[in-house]
């Protein structure tokens, strides 16, 4: 899996993006629970161990792969796999980010 970097806008898309990020195998140092909800930084590594950071100016530095938070969790919620980057949302079903 990528070295990826989330922005969090809340707690609420903060446990979103955990629960997917737990059912594709990462953790905090081997526990899959939710964690640093308040945090405005997740970043996933090649050992599938999460970490989080609240200093913006490393989130920019970063070399780690910048992930759209909601399209992640909207692509990951949903089985069709087409979403609309720009209404975000489902091509085919029409689900969206507020949905989920």
């Amino acid at each position: 899996m990528k070295n990826m970097k989330f922005l969090i806008n809340n707690p609420e898309q903060s446990k979103q993006l955990q629960q997917i990020l737990f059912k594709l195998g990462h953790s905090w140092m081997n526990k899959k629970e939710l964690n640093y909800i308040i945090q405005p930084y997740i970043y996933t590594n090649s050992d599938l161990y999460l970490t989080y950071g609240n200093d913006i100016d490393y989130f920019h530095r970063n070399p780690k792969i910048s992930q759209n938070t909601n399209q992640f969790i909207l692509q990951h919620s949903c089985l069709h796999n087409t979403i609309n980057a720009s209404t975000q949302s489902c091509n085919q079903c029409g689900l969206s980010i507020d949905e989920i």
